[in-house]
């Protein structure tokens, strides 16, 4: 049996990053139904210039079967958003798997979340510069 030697006392903690903007990295993009039933992509967020920071998830949530024009309309802009930042054609159906990877800047704001602690939020996503 092997014995790993590693000083596990000095590695730091996972950190929330102070609000503001930052340069941004889709870990992970994901379809998945929401709580209520309803569609939507959950992305894992990582700051590139962070290393100790922990990731910030994001949800966007897509037209669902029971919605209005506008507010259909509102969910298909806030995913157009998203693209537009990350420099993702929407000119044919999107594979999530090939976005991972992409950056982009975004606002970030700091929450406190009774059950998890604190966590970041993205506020909103930055035309690309």
């Amino acid at each position: 049996m092997s014995i790993l030697d590693y000083n596990l006392k000095d590695v730091p903690d996972e950190q929330i990053v102070p609000a503001g903007e930052y340069s941004v990295k889709i870990l992970s993009a994901k379809a998945k139904t929401s709580q209520a039933g309803n569609p939507m992509i959950e992305v894992a967020i990582g700051f590139p210039d962070e290393v100790d920071s922990r990731t910030c998830f994001h949800y966007i949530t897509l037209p669902a079967e029971d919605d209005d024009e506008g507010r259909a309309n509102g969910k298909l802009r806030r995913l157009r958003e998203f693209y537009d930042a990350f420099g993702i054609s929407y000119d044919s159906p999107v594979d999530l798997d090939l976005v991972v990877g992409e950056t982009a800047y975004a606002i970030i704001a700091e929450e406190e979340d009774e059950e998890y602690g604190p966590s970041n939020r993205v506020k909103r996503f930055l035309e690309q510069k």
